[in-house]
């Protein structure tokens, strides 16, 4: 079903920024059913050690082996199922996948319930242990269902299982009219406690979707926060650092190193912007950003950077101490760049870089640094553009 904007039960009305998928509440519903029935296990023990010290008080309780042996084997089989649905979605698994092997358990569980009526049938309920036994039975029923009411094909599974196990058993054994008036008292209890459970589910429903809401809230937030630190320490064009985190990249390296730094500068960017469009400008950028990506992540060591300083404007600590290795790089740049005019839009446009190269030696001032780099950068558009220049020691 397509994700659309609903109304939540409390009144709270979501609108389309934040939509709530009918699967995801089905499926937040399944998820909750899954965890109550871990903490089911304890009830469902002591329903049955109730049965088994009611049995032992009886006349005949030879003829509760059979029973109460189906009730044993098919608690830990529900169980089971449960812990192994629990495990799909858990998984990423559909539904659909996790209530199958769910469903079978259900059925199985339902039809050991009901083979506990034909011989509760033969016993007087004026006897005290009887009463225990369906007492026991009752509040057994009544968990089940009302744990499985939040999924419907559940809760109908397991009472299918019942019913038609407790009918098959009333014709292999041909019953008096007091065992059919008792299935039919038994049956009537047990559409009261359908018709009570979905009833209830209401609670449920609103608790599923307000679950899938706050988690999909969560995660817009996230998104947001990751958008914030994306604008706050990035550049939104290029994706490389912006100039606050070059600089709050640069405090924390080891002052002691021998580093060098590139100022780069787009040749006649504006004259690209005036001639082709901002558009293609912006792409210019995006582009030369990419390039500078590359060139680092190709470098050993993680302590090199690049980020966008200004418009057209670039800088770089490369974590290499040879001067003449970094000139290398700086070529590298210069003819990646020079290269990015072949895959523009327009075959007239010409992209090109001049670049400053600077060393950091330990303890020096970056800015003094930055200020030695772009000076040797202007040399460099002095000398006719496109080319890479050393700045004085």
């Amino acid at each position: 079903m397509a994700d659309e904007a609903q109304t939540l039960p409390n009144g709270t009305s979501t609108d389309q920024s934040v939509p709530i998928s009918e699967r995801a509440v089905r499926r937040q519903k399944l998820s909750l059913v899954l965890e109550i029935e871990k903490k089911a296990q304890i009830a469902n023990a002591v329903c049955w050690l109730m049965m088994v010290f009611a049995v032992f008080q009886l006349d005949d309780p030879n003829a509760f082996a059979i029973p109460l042996l189906s009730r044993f084997i098919a608690s830990p089989l529900t169980h089971f199922s449960f812990k192994r649905a629990r495990a799909t979605l858990a998984a990423g698994g559909t539904g659909s996948e996790a209530i199958r092997p769910v469903a079978v358990a259900l059925v199985v569980g339902g039809a050991s319930w009901a083979s506990m009526l034909p011989p509760l049938f033969d016993v007087s309920l004026n006897h005290p242990a009887a009463l225990l036994i369906f007492g026991a039975l009752v509040a057994g029923i009544t968990i089940i269902v009302s744990m499985l009411a939040p999924v419907p094909i559940l809760a109908l599974t397991f009472a299918v299982g019942f019913q038609v196990t407790a009918t098959a058993l009333l014709f292999l054994d041909p019953p008096d009219s007091h065992d059919w008036g008792s299935l039919m008292a038994i049956d009537a209890l047990f559409l009261v406690f359908l018709a009570y459970a979905f009833a209830a589910t209401n609670r449920q429903e609103e608790t599923a979707r307000t679950l899938v809401t706050n988690r999909m809230l969560t995660q817009r937030l996230e998104a947001s926060l990751r958008e914030v630190e994306q604008l706050a320490y990035r550049d939104h064009l290029t994706g490389l650092m912006n100039r606050r985190s070059f600089f709050r990249f640069a405090e924390k390296l080891d002052p002691d190193r021998t580093r060098h730094v590139l100022t780069i500068d787009l040749d006649h960017f504006k004259a690209i912007n005036d001639t082709f469009g901002h558009a293609t400008g912006d792409l210019v950028l995006e582009r030369v950003g990419a390039a500078l990506r590359d060139v680092v992540s190709g470098l050993d060591g993680d302590d090199h950077c690049a980020a966008r300083t200004g418009g057209e404007e670039f800088v770089m600590i490369l974590d290499i101490d040879d001067m003449e290795r970094t000139a290398s790089v700086a070529e590298q740049i210069r003819f990646a760049i020079a290269g990015l005019s072949a895959g523009m839009p327009h075959a007239e446009l010409k992209t090109s870089a001049s670049i400053g190269v600077g060393e950091w030696a330990a303890r020096d001032d970056l800015d003094e640094v930055l200020a030695r780099a772009d000076r040797a950068t202007y040399r460099a558009k002095a000398a006719g553009r496109n080319r890479v220049e050393r700045a004085a020691a």
